[in-house]
């Protein structure tokens, strides 16, 4: 059959699926409604909160007190526990399996006394051969005292070695900096201008989570966007950083985690998201008096910083969350006669819309893809340059076990220029057995199955390759023990691609979502493709789907002449 794009066909109903527990769409003839929601729409509208400017929404509904986009109750006109992983029949899997023919570590455990190294981004030097990477970095967990932005040059232009990690060196009159945790480094190269940018954030003074039970105290994901940036050549003083968009506006942290997206016009496209944390409560040890912190006023939600090419202007837009799809502030209160779209649904199923990259097509639009809780990637779409985007959706045969992707627009092979390279985690999140009947089953850590694919128009994907981690030691209950995350997309002109991620090896006592405190080990690796391997590979599925969309197109004219 042929892969499926587009909406949820109208004649069909769910079944419970396999995989990740998810549901399936099985052809329904006798009802050619949605598949789920009310059988009329509601005339879609324009959010004009400056918060959410941008964001195409049509929907009414209740979040859940988690912040998670899930109805608290269930609504008359379809049942909660069928929106994650409701999606159409599944598309078949056209894979080919190109190996790296490098993968090794740009830092190892332990590198400068840190042993969490975490969000890497890779960058071509402007001023010479060699390659930037950077990375947030601390002694020993996620967010504790001490984490830090580091960055390495390679001793040579394919990064077979590096020079040790450093913290940027900022101009004297810009001490002291970095009294926050800093999060989800950024490097973007201006060659023409001979300069290296480094966005970041840096969490803010009143988000400091006090420890408990002989735990560190660690920051709050996320705080205010800066850059600075590194001019001329690579020994110099990183310029005094600049505030690109405050934790101040809507009260609530911000984060970047991929890459610039630069623009035909020139405009650049900076994907950030906005975390909303568990409030922080402090107790006063005199009184026992309660007051809380870093209470945040708005829900999670993604958007982008566009710099205009005009001026040099950094301006924030967009607010997409599956709040506002559940819930716009067109229509209070909510009741529970009020009814939702298929598209609303699929929206909100989402969980939330976090770690999302952005890429420019061939037609021009631009294609943003989201991190997720509902077991798949998500997309949306702008047509006029990141300033008004469509109501997120499922990315149809691209799962996602609640993990980082990374896009970019490849410019330099002559038979893949034009196209998009993601890279994701090619499964969903698994569940593990529970220990005794007394218990449930539980989520898997599992992040594995790095892989490479292609797309043209960003609907349908192509896997081309596959990163490969070697040994993979499992725990008790069969899980992966070996986590291959959060990837970032380089190309280089001479026909590589390269991949840096982390490589985390887990214990069975981390229980945490983004492995950001036990395990024995978390490193920053670099894989290195062969951009003419990818694109024979590529050459050779397309001829592959081709005949596929044929065959599908000549079973479907037989049936429709049976009829």
């Amino acid at each position: 059959v042929a892969i499926t794009t587009g909406r949820l066909p109208q004649a069909q109903r769910l079944q419970p699926g396999g995989g990740g527990g998810g549901l399936r769409a099985i052809p329904d003839r006798r009802a050619l409604r949605p598949a789920f929601g009310p059988r009329h729409l509601v005339n879609r509208k324009i959010c004009r909160d400056p918060e959410t400017a941008g964001l195409e929404i049509t929907g009414l509904s209740r979040q859940s007190a988690e912040g998670t986009g899930v109805p608290t109750r269930r609504h008359a006109a379809y049942d909660p526990e069928e929106l994650v992983g409701a999606v159409t029949q599944d598309p078949p899997v056209l894979q080919g399996n190109v190996a790296p023919f490098l993968n090794k570590p740009i830092a190892l455990n332990g590198d400068q006394g840190m042993r969490y190294m975490h969000m890497a981004t890779i960058a071509k030097s402007p001023f010479n051969d060699s390659l930037v990477a950077a990375w947030q970095a601390a002694p020993e967990g996620e967010g504790q005292p001490g984490q830090r932005i580091m960055v390495s040059f390679s001793h040579d232009g394919a990064g077979d070695s590096w020079w040790p990690a450093q913290t940027p060196t900022v101009s004297a009159d810009a001490l002291p900096r970095w009294s926050g945790a800093q999060w989800g480094p950024v490097l973007h190269a201006d060659a023409a201008l001979l300069e290296l940018w480094l966005f970041y954030s840096e969490s803010q003074a009143d988000c400091l989570r006090p420890g408990a039970n002989a735990t560190l105290p660690h920051w709050v994901v996320g705080g205010d966007i800066h850059v600075i940036r590194l001019q001329g050549n690579m020994t110099a003083n990183w310029t005094e950083p600049q505030l690109l968009y405050p934790q101040s506006a809507g009260r609530i942290p911000k984060i970047t985690a991929n890459g610039v997206a630069v623009l035909q016009n020139g405009d650049w496209v900076l994907p950030f998201w906005r975390q909303r944390p568990r409030p922080i409560d402090l107790v006063n040890s005199t009184t026992n008096a309660t007051r809380q912190t870093c209470v945040a006023k708005k829900p999670t939600s993604a958007g982008v910083l566009i710099r205009d090419v005009r001026d040099g202007e950094w301006r924030g837009v967009g607010s997409l969350a599956t709040y506002m799809c559940l819930h716009p502030p067109s229509r209070k209160p909510w009741s529970a006669k009020d009814t939702l779209t298929a598209e609303q649904l699929e929206c909100g199923a989402a969980g939330w819309l976090i770690e999302n990259t952005v890429a420019e097509l061939e037609d021009g639009r631009l294609m943003m893809l989201f991190r997720t809780r509902a077991g798949f990637v998500y997309k949306s779409f702008s047509a006029d340059g990141g300033h008004l985007w469509s109501t997120p959706s499922i990315l149809f045969g691209i799962p996602n076990p609640d993990a980082k992707v990374a896009t970019r627009r490849l410019s330099s092979s002559e038979h893949l220029r034009g196209l998009v390279a993601l890279a994701f985690n090619d499964h969903q999140r698994p569940l593990k057995p529970p220990k005794d009947e007394s218990q449930l089953e539980t989520a898997t850590r599992e992040r594995r199955e790095l892989t490479i694919a292609l797309s043209k128009d960003g609907d349908r994907w192509l896997r081309v390759a596959k990163v490969f981690s070697g040994e993979d030691p499992r725990s008790e209950s069969g899980e992966s023990m070996t986590q291959l995350h959060y990837p970032a997309i380089l190309e280089l002109p001479d026909g590589q691609m390269l991949v840096a991620y982390t490589k985390s090896t887990l214990t069975e006592s981390n229980d945490t979502e983004d492995s950001g405190s036990a395990g024995t080990g978390h490193e920053i690796w670099m894989a290195r493709f062969d951009m003419q391997r990818l694109s024979a590979v590529y050459s050779n599925l397309s001829a592959v789907q081709e005949a596929n969309d044929k065959r599908a197109a000549e079973i479907a004219g037989g049936n429709n002449e049976t009829d």
